[in-house]
């Protein structure tokens, strides 16, 4: 007597199932990665198979992105309200302790070259396309100057500085300035 073995293919069940409501087990978790590149079906622990999509038509982006400002914004803020109400009490005190006072002095000094450090650089960086190495250090390349944004700067340094203009309004009209730029391809 001849033993066969008959073996049967199966074909994979491919639905939608509930893979977005459920978290399914993959082992080796590397092969989800690898099924979003390559579109294949795979099949988690449980037994159920599917083919991983990242469609967003399911999803609600501007309600998901809200919700990711609201948490960016709570957790930069939340904590900085936290020390300054905390710590309010103590401040007073600690203008006259003399100690204190210079540490203070030195902890703002430091904060603000820390300010001013990235001030120059953002400005370097929106104001000129390239930079030139000079060793550690990295200068604006004067052939790259995007001239009408430079522009832009002094009049508003001007208008800050010199005529004492609102903050709010010189802020508004160089972002109405940079629109109009960009509509117009500059």
């Amino acid at each position: 007597m001849i033993d066969t073995m008959l073996e049967r293919e199966v074909a994979p069940v491919l639905d939608d199932g509930d893979h977005e409501r459920f978290a399914h087990i993959v082992v080796p978790a590397s092969a989800v990665a690898e099924a979003y590149v390559t579109g294949e079906a795979i099949t988690a622990l449980c037994g159920k198979t599917w083919v991983p999509t990242r469609d967003p038509a399911g999803h609600n982006a501007g309600g998901l992105a809200l919700a990711g400002a609201a948490i960016a914004l709570w957790c930069t803020f939340a904590p900085s309200f936290v020390w300054i109400f905390a710590g309010a009490p103590y401040a007073e005190r600690l203008q006259h302790n003399p100690r204190a006072t210079g540490a203070l002095a030195a902890i703002t000094a430091a904060v603000l070259g820390v300010i001013a450090k990235l001030a120059l650089f953002f400005a370097t960086h929106a104001l000129f396309a390239r930079q030139i190495r000079l060793g550690p250090t990295e200068l604006p390349d004067p052939t790259s100057g995007i001239w009408w944004m430079i522009a832009l700067s002094l009049v508003a340094a001007i208008a800050l500085i010199r005529f004492r203009a609102n903050l709010l309004l010189v802020l508004a009209a160089c972002a109405l300035a940079g629109l109009a730029a960009h509509a117009s391809g500059l």
